[in-house]
């Protein structure tokens, strides 16, 4: 109820808040922003016409850490896009607040392409799927992919095969919490979230691992030590 309460007031207040800023007499410093952060939160008030009001405000953006975004559609994202054109680091979170939502948003990943030419950066914080087929459009959209952050994801270790044969520029792989499983076998039982980092040595085809941490949950949330499991070096080797 209070939840409920506090999104009705932040709906009614947000386009006085946005707008205030957004639309004020000294313009300048908006036009300088190299950094635009929208927290998960504001996925219940921030639609395509505040989206599209920032951009053009806003071209010099470089960073777009669009972590609220499930009121925005594709559609009013493309049009935002258009004006952000220098965008070099881009992060995307939830866009279906669907507890059954089970793929990646190719959608937002296609349009990425059409707009975001300098984009080396994607950092993706979703309880989604990457699977082949999304593997596929991040290798399309973002030829210049560099550094790949996944928070969360379901991740299908052909989609991250695909994607590191794909990317010649890609140097840095980063996994946060996220679920490993393989395309053709069921998930284990237990319920694994690793942390890691991958990062490509110089121009070879060689990559080191850099193991962080595992967690568990059965009854409990709780860490877990070297070696995990079964199905965790089949992913990793």
């Amino acid at each position: 109820m209070v939840f409920t309460e506090g999104v009705v007031l932040l709906r009614r207040v947000w386009p006085r808040i946005a707008r205030n800023i957004l639309e004020g007499e000294d313009a300048d410093w908006r036009r300088s922003l190299t950094k635009i952060f929208i927290p998960a939160p504001l996925c219940f008030v921030v639609g395509d016409e505040d989206l599209l009001l920032m951009a053009e405000r806003t071209p010099g953006v470089e960073s777009l850490i669009l972590f609220g975004s499930s009121g925005i559609t594709r559609r009013g994202f493309a049009k935002a896009l258009l004006y952000w054109r220098n965008v070099t680091h881009l992060g995307v979170g939830e866009r279906d607040l669907s507890l059954w939502r089970m793929t990646m948003d190719i959608e937002f990943l296609e349009e990425i392409g059409k707009s975001c030419p300098k984009l080396a950066t994607l950092e993706i914080s979703s309880s989604t799927r990457l699977e082949t087929d999304a593997a596929r459009v991040i290798v399309r959209s973002v030829p210049k992919l560099m550094t790949l952050r996944l928070e969360y994801v379901k991740v299908f270790k052909g989609a991250i095969k695909f994607i590191i044969s794909n990317s010649p520029e890609l140097k840095v792989i980063q996994l946060r919490s996220c679920d490993l499983r393989f395309e053709n076998f069921p998930p284990s039982s237990a319920s694994y979230r690793f942390s890691f980092d991958w990062t490509r040595k110089g121009d070879s085809e060689e990559w080191c691992f850099h193991y962080c941490s595992a967690f568990v949950t059965d009854d409990i949330e709780h860490k877990v030590e070297f070696p995990v499991s079964d199905d965790y070096d089949r992913w990793i080797h």
